[in-house]
């Protein structure tokens, strides 16, 4: 009975919702999939293919919406990774974007898949391409793809290398506080 209280009291720090197993081992190894879980999604993500052509700092980004992407985190993701490096944007519908800005793309895809030892299915971004461009010139351009361990990570944990790659020459504004 106290092996059950203390397997118990271990859960309550972990996320989602346990049911008791009948056997100790099944009871172990539900934990210790969900500290596998957890700590994949500590995992650190990259950016993958970054171009960069010479361009000048960028201060202000004009986001086109992808009402096409479903991850409803991804423009605050990439809102706050610019935020860190001092540029300031906006977000404006396809086609309204005003002459001059430099435009940020993004595309991004979801997939469904299993926890470890779950049967419920989850989704997650598996890929994201960024560019900017600015009158119709590309200025820089990144992707992110899922590793092995990154796969339940944020949206702005997996995007934050790719935003730095658009950016190369960008000091992160939030180094002394360990926001970058």
């Amino acid at each position: 009975m106290k092996t059950l209280i203390i397997a118990i009291l271990a859960t309550i720090p972990l996320s989602g919702c346990y049911i008791l197993a009948p056997s100790p081992a099944v009871e172990a190894a539900q934990i210790a999939a969900a500290a596998a879980n957890g700590f994949a999604a500590m995992a650190p993500s990259e950016a993958k293919q970054p171009v960069v052509h010479e361009h000048t700092g960028v201060q202000n980004v004009c986001i086109e919406f992808n009402n096409r992407v479903q991850i409803a985190d991804i423009v605050p993701a990439i809102q706050n990774e610019l935020q860190k490096h001092g540029v300031d944007s906006r977000v404006y519908e396809p086609g309204t974007v005003p002459s001059g800005c430099v435009i940020l793309n993004y595309v991004a895809y979801v997939r469904l898949d299993r926890h470890v030892l779950s049967d419920l299915y989850d989704s997650y971004m598996d890929h994201a391409m960024l560019s900017l461009s600015q009158n119709g010139k590309v200025l820089a351009t990144s992707s992110y793809d899922v590793g092995s361990w990154d796969k339940w990570g944020t949206t702005q944990k997996k995007l934050a290398p790719v935003v730095t790659s658009l950016l190369p020459d960008q000091k992160c504004a939030n180094w002394k506080t360990g926001g970058c």
